[in-house]
């Protein structure tokens, strides 16, 4: 999911997942799995959220550079 909110003049970039990390619904017709069920490991979450929020964050900026570059030119 990603949304942006504008509050007067600030925009914000709302994004979010959805990750099961140690339980996976039971859906009818529908695979779902974990990550502990894949990996077989404990899993930390924290440590989850602090790798993606650095992928994210630097994709994001390596975006937004060559965005800018394309808008300038």
């Amino acid at each position: 999911m990603q949304e942006t909110v504008s509050i007067f003049s600030n925009k914000f970039l709302i994004v979010g997942i959805g990750i099961n990390i140690k339980k996976n619904p039971k859906i009818t017709n529908y695979l779902t799995t974990s990550l502990v069920e894949l990996t077989n490991k404990t899993i930390n979450k924290k440590e989850i959220e602090n790798k993606l929020k650095l992928i994210f964050e630097t994709n994001l900026s390596s975006m937004y550079k060559t965005n800018n570059k394309l808008i300038n030119n």
